[in-house]
């Protein structure tokens, strides 16, 4: 009878404590936890979401949200249809942000339209919010 044998490596693990930067400072404090994103498709159409970003008016950029959408990076919404994420965004608690999505049209077949980019107006990000973004162009 044959045993197999199992391997295991180890890799090297960092860790950092939980909420402490490198300044020692409490970074989780400056994460807007647990907001509730949705994006709803109003358009008429299928569409393509491709990207969702919130903005970080105290350094004046855009931060773009990794990994919402999977591992296709996008995500197809039928019309009327709504998706929900709950995210934890950072440098924006209790400091007013907005968010931006970057999103096409379905033309037919495999083919999409030009990116199109929907801004809501600008709110103050608070643990727990909601916040839905209507797609409607």
């Amino acid at each position: 009878m044959f045993k197999s044998h199992q391997r295991y490596i180890l890799l090297p693990l960092t860790v950092l404590a939980a909420g402490l930067s490198l300044g020692g400072k409490l970074a989780a404090q400056d994460n807007c936890k647990n907001v509730v994103i949705t994006i709803s498709n109003q358009t008429g159409d299928e569409i393509k979401v491709k990207k969702f970003e919130y903005r970080d008016f105290d350094k004046g950029d855009w931060k773009v949200e990794t990994g919402i959408f999977g591992v296709d990076g996008f995500d197809k919404l039928e019309p009327g249809k709504s998706n929900s994420w709950t995210r934890d965004l950072e440098q924006v608690s209790n400091d007013t942000t907005e968010f931006r999505v970057t999103y096409s049209h379905h033309i037919g077949g495999s083919k999409w339209g030009s990116d199109i980019l929907a801004v809501t107006p600008n709110f103050t990000c608070t643990e727990g919010l909601k916040r839905t973004v209507t797609l409607t162009k």
